[in-house]
């Protein structure tokens, strides 16, 4: 295998003299203005107590809350980029927020200018510009998903009332567009009424408003501050808002009116529409992000600009971003976008390298002065008992703990940690990850050490024998431990991994049958229930409460009818009785999105201590996946936590390109 990771090497080696002879024109990075700031007393950013009998508006019966708000920023001079200087611009200070968010640096204040380039093998779409620079209401914690709770972005304070049904949002005042217009609730309610809930616009309402299929009612309670009133608890709402997989949580008003029927007789749906993809129409220059588009260029690169309005500065005053301009520019596929990385035309990618490029870049790492980061917490394969399989012996024995229990433990995790993963693999149980404050050390390592001893004892203990002497154990009811296993044929690591832990396996007394096949026809068979086992990848171990099909997403995972059964696609059908603990597990995540952020916690790692002890699923652990870190970037990590966000740990408005 290891062998396999030296083709890229042989591909750099032949396109040698053309990346040593690659340069690229930047824009000459400037410091911030060494004006004398009166720095503020070090304070939490994020203050959570209780208020007792608070009253919030006219509209608010008297309710106690939780009240989450940043502390006021005072004491502090504020100051701008230089390409801003000369503009027709307001002062930096009339273009902040009354309280502006307050940026930490990952190492250090950086310094003004230049263009940060970043490379894409997918299209211009919103996701890219997503991963580069979204901005949701509230923000999870950076590089680490799991450090905390989430934390006041654009809305600088939230509050529930007692029963946790009445969410009360205020954004922060003075917020303005890149356009200088002021960001007002007016912006939401037209996001929300005219926007998410029209059934002619394309883009609907985010899933993350949304509990048990139920929409909450907006209502407007001044300039800054809005209410969702939802019709059961949804605590989980901030967690759910501060992951929105988008590039805008709110929509200007103000500029969209223009192209949408409802407000001008001569618009169309088609032109709003387009309107609302960033990188289409002029969305993109009216924008709250950190910067605006500048040029687009279809098929090609899209590039922004600084927005002059944007409402983030550091610990010292300065207006962020500290680089003028970002790039992202297409490349035909992941390889070649690897070998620009090395030949340094490139800035930061976080998503397109993986561990086929590891080699590649760790060889020319010193050389060229760049650096190889690594994200943490890349699930590594997951195997599935089907539970509900049609042969009532078998399903017998998928139901039986002790077998799964036994299975877990005859996998030599470390063998395929060093001959599959390059000693990279973080073993484990079936957990959820580290990126999720529901994690511990205590259920990652349930049932995942290697000790086919203790696999042979579980068996026996469970009255599992060899009548015959073949090696094959049988349970009571007479079935052998002779299981076939699903795997995508043409999966680079699943194959020899099977390999590796059909013959542990086999020491224990368990024969897997490797059935490889298409990637489609797995999906066919799922569908159809006509399979025992099979290898496929872990969903949603990161992001347990925001639905999906894997461990915990609660979407085809809870049983909130009692009248009909519900379960994930390897328990779909009871058969009469569902897994034994099972119903424990799926009352634990069906409340979790009700509670309050501690006792959510709490419930959720007994949840998941529950769930590792079971061995529902066999897990074998997290990986580190390398990314490329350019060398003239300055307080980018050199370590996060991988999540759907992907490049958004890396908070590139606080990056800056080295002088």
């Amino acid at each position: 295998m290891k062998k396999l990771l030296f083709v890229l090497m042989t591909v750099f080696l032949v396109f040698g003299m053309l990346l040593t002879s690659c340069a690229k024109t930047t824009e000459e990075p400037t410091p911030p203005a060494a004006t004398e700031v009166t720095a503020p007393e070090p304070v939490e950013e994020i203050v959570v107590e209780e208020e007792e009998d608070e009253e919030v508006s006219t509209l608010a019966e008297e309710i106690t809350e939780l009240v989450v708000e940043e502390e006021e920023v005072v004491g502090i001079e504020y100051k701008q980029a230089p390409m801003l200087d000369g503009m027709d611009l307001p002062p930096v200070e009339e273009r902040l927020p009354l309280n502006p968010k307050v940026i930490t640096p990952f190492n250090e204040i950086g310094v003004y200018g230049g263009t940060f380039e970043r490379p894409t093998s997918g299209g211009l779409d919103n996701y890219i510009l997503y991963t580069l620079m979204a901005e949701p209401l509230f923000t999870n914690t950076y590089p680490n998903l799991g450090a905390g709770a989430p934390q006041p972005n654009l809305a600088e304070k939230w509050e529930f009332n007692e029963a946790g049904t009445m969410l009360t949002i205020s954004l922060r005042e003075g917020l303005k567009w890149s356009d200088g217009v002021p960001m007002t609730t007016a912006d939401f309610e037209f996001s929300w009424n005219d926007v998410w809930l029209n059934e002619n616009a394309l883009q609907g309402l985010p899933g993350a408003f949304i509990v048990a299929g139920l929409t909450p009612e907006l209502t407007i309670i001044d300039d800054y501050t809005f209410r969702l009133t939802y019709q059961e608890p949804y605590y989980y709402a901030i967690n759910a808002l501060a992951s929105l997989t988008s590039v805008q949580s709110i929509f200007p008003k103000h500029y969209l009116e223009q192209f949408h029927p409802d407000f001008n007789d001569d618009a169309s749906w088609e032109d709003f529409n387009n309107e609302l993809t960033f990188s289409a129409g002029n969305l993109g220059k009216v924008v709250i992000n950190a910067w605006m588009t500048e040029e687009v260029r279809p098929g090609e690169s899209i590039t922004l600009v600084r927005n002059p309005y944007y409402w983030k500065v550091d610990t010292e005053g300065n207006q962020l971003p500290y680089m003028d301009r970002s790039r992202i520019t297409i490349v035909e596929d992941r390889d070649t976008l690897a070998l620009k990385c090395v030949a340094g035309e490139f800035d930061s990618d976080g998503m397109w390298l993986n561990a086929a490029h590891l080699q590649l870049l760790k060889s020319e790492e010193e050389a060229r002065g760049y650096t190889v980061g690594f994200w943490e917490g890349v699930i590594a394969m997951g195997v599935y008992f089907n539970m509900d399989v049609e042969e009532e012996a078998l399903r017998e024995i998928f139901r039986d703990v002790n077998f799964r229990r036994a299975f877990s433990v005859a996998i030599d995790r470390e063998d395929i940690n060093q001959t599959i993963y390059n000693g990279f693999l973080e073993k484990t149980g079936a957990t959820l990850t580290k990126s999720t404050p529901f994690y511990t050390e205590e259920a990652a390592q349930k049932w995942a050490q290697f000790d086919i001893a203790l696999a042979q004892q579980l068996l026996a203990d469970a009255g599992y024998v060899d009548s015959d002497g073949d090696g094959i154990l049988e349970h009571p009811n007479g079935r052998k431990l002779s299981i076939y296993v699903d795997v995508s044929a043409d999966h680079s690591m699943y194959v020899p991994t099977l390999e590796i832990m059909k013959d542990t396996l086999a020491e224990a007394g368990i024969e897997i049958i490797l059935n490889p096949m298409l990637q489609a026809s797995m999906g066919d068979r799922i569908l159809t229930g006509d399979w025992e086992m099979r290898v496929w990848d872990t969903d949603q171990w990161d992001r347990p409460l925001d639905g999906g099909t894997g461990v915990t997403g609660l979407v085809g995972w809870q049983q909130d009818d009692p009248d009909s059964w519900s379960g994930p696609y390897w328990h779909p059908d009871e058969r009469g009785l569902p897994l034994e603990h099972f119903a424990d597990f799926q009352n634990a995540i069906l409340i979790a999105k009700s509670q309050p952020y501690d006792e959510r916690v709490a419930n959720m790692q007994a949840a998941n201590l529950l769930f590792a002890d079971q061995v529902w699923i066999v897990g074998l652990g997290t990986y580190v996946r390398p990314y490329y870190v350019g060398p003239r970037m300055g307080n980018h990590p050199v370590r996060a936590v991988r999540a759907p966000d992907v490049a958004s740990a890396f908070m590139h408005y606080q990056n800056y390109i080295k002088p």
